[in-house]
């Protein structure tokens, strides 16, 4: 009896292999994706990812730019078992600066109160990002390429601020709502170019649903007394849907008793 049990372990064991996400987060274009040399996805778009794919030993996951003699490899045995996320990024002018970036990820937390979130600076254009969450700073000097270790944090509306560490300079301010997530996971890509108004934040759990992420900077104006427009900015602390479904034409939406949108169209 103690022979077999010893056999059945040893056969698990061997036959444990990871769970992987895939993310595509390299402006380049569409990509494919293959597994020992078979193509299972095709077409994936800038930003798209999957859930978890449960995956065998001696297993190469495969990414490959549409149209391109160029290829990426990675061999799942080196993840030993565990569950990783692999995300491709880079920027869209050379191919050969196309990397894979992975880390270990975990399904829940063990809080239920409590996010766990982890943050992948794929941002080619800032060489190392602070982030702050509600004006505390809890990741310093991420690096291009590099995740962060989880970062525990309460399940409720968060405002995310994205500065460069050399500069301190803001580059982005952002909120989400988890007021729903406690007990869950999820990763936070940054991704693309804040110089050119082209940066992305995407927040996906294991499963692979997004979770809201928007921009906490809302450009509005109000008139001065001479009736000329003075520029404003109104940090947003919570999300809002507005639907126009009156049979008024068009409306005229404020913030704060400032001018937000103007001639909303009907249904819009």
């Amino acid at each position: 009896m103690k022979k077999l049990i010893i056999l059945f372990i040893s056969v698990f064991t061997f036959n444990l292999a990871a769970n992987l996400q895939i993310m595509h987060a390299s402006s380049l274009g569409e990509v494919s994706v293959a597994v020992n040399g078979k193509t299972i996805l095709k077409h994936v778009q800038y930003l798209d990812n999957t859930g978890l794919l449960k995956t065998d030993r001696n297993t190469t996951i495969s990414i490959n730019p549409t149209d391109q003699d160029f290829v990426l490899d990675v061999n799942v045995d080196h993840f030993e078992g565990r569950d990783h996320i692999i995300t491709a990024i880079g920027p869209s002018q050379n191919y050969s600066n196309m990397i894979l970036a992975n880390s270990e990820i975990r399904t829940h937390n063990d809080s239920r109160s409590h996010f766990g979130l982890k943050i992948l600076n794929g941002l080619f254009d800032e060489s190392s990002v602070d982030v702050y969450l509600d004006s505390f700073l809890e990741v310093e000097n991420l690096n291009y390429g590099h995740y962060s270790s989880y970062i525990q944090i309460d399940a409720g509306f968060k405002n995310i601020t994205i500065k460069n560490h050399h500069t301190n300079l803001v580059l982005g301010t952002y909120t989400v709502n988890l007021t729903e997530q406690g007990g869950e996971t999820g990763v936070l890509l940054l991704s693309g170019k804040f110089a050119e108004d082209n940066a992305f934040l995407k927040l996906i759990n294991p499963s692979g649903s997004a979770i809201s992420v928007l921009e906490s900077n809302i450009e509005v104006f109000n008139l001065d007394e001479d009736g000329g427009e003075v520029d404003r900015d109104i940090l947003e602390t919570a999300q809002v849907q507005v639907v126009h479904n009156s049979p008024y034409p068009v409306v005229d939406i404020y913030v704060d008793g400032a001018l937000a949108l103007e001639n909303v169209p009907y249904r819009a």
